[in-house]
């Protein structure tokens, strides 16, 4: 009876045995986890990465197109894409007078939004996601807004300013020594001293005065 009882014991042990080598054989590689399926469609930049916008007082716009197309490289219609600006620093505002605008993409399968660009200066980034039979895709598009130069051409308005006065005082010169030069010997009045202006940005002022 005693052996009996002990034979129970080692039945019982080899059988916890035995189930704790099962419980710790590695999972098959057919039930093991699957790698993220990759995207089925994509985003293409047409136009807008890169741009450089001249800051001239908010008139000036600026645009971005994308395309959606699928795995088979073929464009994608009826895809919705959101185009985000920063909410602070340099950037803009879409022409719906958002921060985001959404548009459809046509039989192209392109999109596009047109916004305005603000006065700060500097690099940004504009979001875009597109919606397209339950999957999203993103990517950015980069513009920086600069500031609208002092002057054109690479001539400074001192410099414009004082050829202009130059011209006037010469023309000013000429004319005074044609009335005087059949006075009988009468001399001439000097002419009048002429100070150039400064002209100040694109299309400023530029004055001339008798001293």
């Amino acid at each position: 009876m005693h052996l009996s009882s002990r034979h129970r014991v080692w039945q019982k042990l080899a059988c916890w045995i035995c189930a704790a080598a099962i419980c710790t054989q590695p999972t098959p590689a057919a039930a093991q986890e699957q790698p993220a399926a990759q995207p089925r469609f994509k985003i293409n930049v047409i136009r807008g990465d890169g741009a450089q916008n001249r800051v001239t007082k908010g008139r000036a716009t600026s645009q971005a197109v994308v395309e959606v197309r699928d795995e088979n490289d073929r464009p994608v219609a009826g895809a919705i894409v959101t185009f985000t600006l920063p909410n602070t620093g340099p950037g803009g505002t879409f022409t719906s007078g958002g921060l985001t605008t959404t548009v459809t993409t046509n039989q192209a399968g392109q999109a596009t939004a047109t916004f305005t660009p603000n006065s700060v200066v500097g690099s940004y980034n504009i979001d875009v996601s597109a919606a397209v039979q339950g999957q999203t895709v993103t990517t950015s598009i980069v513009q920086t807004n600069l500031a609208m130069a002092a002057a054109a051409g690479g001539i400074s308005g001192t410099t414009v300013g004082i050829i202009v006065a130059v011209v006037a005082a010469a023309a000013v010169g000429g004319a005074m020594a044609a009335r005087g030069g059949g006075g009988g010997g009468n001399s001439s009045p000097a002419p009048a001293a002429v100070t150039p202006g400064l002209r100040i940005g694109i299309g400023g002022p530029v004055t001339i005065q008798p001293r």
